[in-house]
């Protein structure tokens, strides 16, 4: 549709603008429309005619273009109305001056500048206009002025003022027809969305409504969970360690007696490894859901040299023996908690020992990179590696990628690791490749955490109640 191939598109319109553009080209491109019509009908009735027909065409066309390639409503609505003034004006002064239908035609000058651009160009072409009928005014006190211009308009006939008057009311009556049809359907358009905004917002409402009552239910439950975690691991340390005392007396005892065999020394070897293998589970656990739970949280300024060298001491048993080898950059200080970022050391390190490769040393490499907001750790290993999918099933509690009698642990270490990272705002994540080894990143802030997430131990007592 052409209406569409000239409205502006350099730069994105709103409704408003949209109306505004269609109704200049609806009048740029009905106005040459009427001039062929007014120079038809003085052709048809003989009469002479000093109308600038071609003039005012040329004048709407090139408006038009000016305005597909601009955009600009002020320059092309005071051009129209600019030009229509100097015509009005120009026949005015031929076609019997303030008496002429023409003068007459020149209150359609601010009403386009008022259609087409704003109201203060309507108000200064309307000064113009008065300003244009006073100077008229003035030629008509003298005798010859009026003879002149009765002169002038006894050479038209009498049904071209009518059809001048006819012309001008229909192109106003256009005018305001497609100003308040254009203006209603933007009303229309504007009321619509607002509805369908108002039901959006609505639903909106409501669903945030429910996901706020999903997630105090999901806070609640995780809450209930990890103290019954708590509480749970933390009873039960004390069975553990009566089945395994318990367990040692009876096997004295039989040794005393002399009533113990082969068979009965397995079994009892079997309950030992046992409950001490439950009681390393427990532990973990414990250590997992007090990161929740506890709140006595300090975080100080420490080298993380100094912790990886407590790391060292407790594994100088494997460096000694040449198991494992660490060749690490120059750590930086950052603010921490020294026990649980000492823990991740820990973990990931004796992970790296433990899925080592037969017959061959762990050698473990640790880099530090400084990035905007914080500091990137690596911990890289020449291990058996990670296959690609299990890379982010590591970090889920329980996930063991080996059984028990292949490599023994609780599952529950690379989960801790994760939590404490959270704790510190970081990040942790791991690259791997099957027969070449694994790389542990984790991120660290450089600042101090502003807010360190904890559930408070009572808030819900149900668990320790029972």
């Amino acid at each position: 549709m052409i209406i569409n191939y000239l409205i502006p598109k350099h730069k994105p319109l709103d409704e408003l603008q949209l109306v505004r553009a269609k109704v200049i080209i609806y009048l740029l491109g009905a106005t040459p429309i009427l001039a062929l019509f007014s120079d038809l009908v003085n052709h048809l009735s003989q009469a002479q005619s000093i109308f600038p027909c071609t003039p005012l065409i040329i004048l709407c066309i090139v408006l038009l273009i000016v305005f597909k390639y601009t955009g600009s409503f002020n320059f092309v609505g005071n051009a129209a109305a600019a030009g229509l003034y100097t015509i009005l004006t120009y026949l005015s002064l031929y076609t019997g001056g303030i008496f002429s239908a023409d003068t007459l035609g020149l209150f359609i000058v601010p009403l386009t500048a008022f259609t087409l651009v704003d109201k203060k160009s309507a108000l200064f072409w309307m000064i113009a206009v008065l300003g244009w009928k006073i100077y008229l005014l003035s030629l008509v006190n003298t005798p010859e002025a009026i003879n002149y211009y009765r002169e002038q308009t006894l050479q038209y006939p009498t049904y071209y003022y009518l059809i001048v008057a006819l012309t001008l009311m229909l192109f106003v009556i256009g005018c305001f027809s497609i100003f308040y049809a254009q203006n209603q359907q933007l009303i229309l358009q504007l009321h619509r969305q607002k509805q369908q905004l108002a039901e959006n917002n609505q639903k909106l409402a409501q669903k945030n409504q429910q996901l706020e009552a999903i997630q105090e239910e999901l806070e609640r439950s995780n809450e209930e969970l990890e103290q019954y975690a708590h509480v749970t691991s933390h009873d039960l340390k004390q069975p553990l360690r009566n089945i395994n005392s318990f367990t040692q007396l009876l096997q004295k005892y039989l040794i005393k007696k002399n009533w113990i065999d082969a068979t009965s020394t397995e079994y009892l070897n079997f309950i030992n490894y046992g409950t001490k293998s439950m009681t390393k589970l427990v532990y973990d656990l414990l250590n997992y859901a007090k990161l929740k739970t506890d709140k006595n949280f300090h975080f100080v300024e420490m080298n993380l040299n100094d912790l990886l060298q407590q790391v060292k001491m407790n594994i100088k048993n494997d460096l000694d023996q040449e198991i494992v080898k660490i060749k690490s950059d120059p750590l930086p200080t950052v603010p921490v908690i020294p026990t649980k970022i000492n823990q991740i050391f820990q973990n990931i390190i004796t992970n790296a020992i433990k899925f080592r490769k037969k017959d061959q040393a762990a050698i473990i490499q640790i880099h530090a990179k400084e990035e905007v907001n914080h500091w990137l750790i690596s911990i890289q290993d020449n291990g058996i590696g990670i296959e690609k999918h299990n890379l982010n099933k590591i970090f889920k509690p329980f996930k063991k990628l080996h059984g028990e009698s292949e490599y023994a642990g609780s599952g529950i270490g690379l989960a801790t690791c994760k939590r404490i990272v959270t704790l510190h705002d970081g990040k942790i994540w791991a690259d791997s490749q099957i027969g070449v080894g694994t790389t542990f990143y984790f991120t660290l802030s450089k600042k101090r955490p502003s807010k360190i997430e904890n559930q408070a131990t009572t808030r819900n007592n149900t668990f320790s109640n029972k």
